[in-house]
């Protein structure tokens, strides 16, 4: 009787041997979790053991990263690094923190960001200066210009 159990035994595992790599060739990973700098990833894989019984392993991994996703409309969403050209300038909407570019750099508000806790930080370029170090002077490389729309200047050389 033992050795029709073994016969029996090697043949399950002989079959679940060739279930096993189609299985795991199809194996998903899913997420689990999502928070705004990380995402964990959980992988459920078939074992087959001597005896011929599957066993199921479970393995995660998380994956941290800054500004990885941002909530909105009740569930997490995967950032984005995109900058989308706008009527007045641009606008960054898919992270955390939101921005808006004006196109003039003249404006007073030349870049709003909206950060992921609702404070916002605004501000502009009003001109490129250096420092004199033996007078410690200011000395004024060039000041911003109103632009014109649609305007753009390429030089060359």
């Amino acid at each position: 009787m033992r050795k029709i159990v073994r016969t029996r035994s090697l043949l399950s595992l002989a079959v679940y041997s060739a279930w096993i790599p189609a299985a795991c060739s199809q194996t998903l990973i899913r997420i689990v979790k999502r928070g705004q700098d990380f995402v964990t990833y959980e992988r459920v894989t078939p074992v087959a053991r001597r005896d011929g019984r599957i066993l199921w392993r479970t393995n995660q991994f998380t994956l941290l990263e800054n500004g990885l996703h941002y909530w909105e409309d009740g569930v997490w969403k995967k950032s984005r690094d995109v900058i989308e050209l706008c009527s007045k300038g641009a606008v960054a909407p898919y992270g955390p923190n939101k921005a808006i570019f004006s196109s003039d750099l003249s404006s007073p508000v030349v870049f709003d960001i909206q950060m992921a806790d609702g404070r916002r930080l605004q501000g502009g370029i009003r001109a490129i200066q250096a420092t004199d170090r033996t007078s410690g002077q200011p000395l004024v490389l060039g000041k911003i210009k109103p632009s014109v729309p649609g305007e753009f200047i390429h030089r060359t050389g």
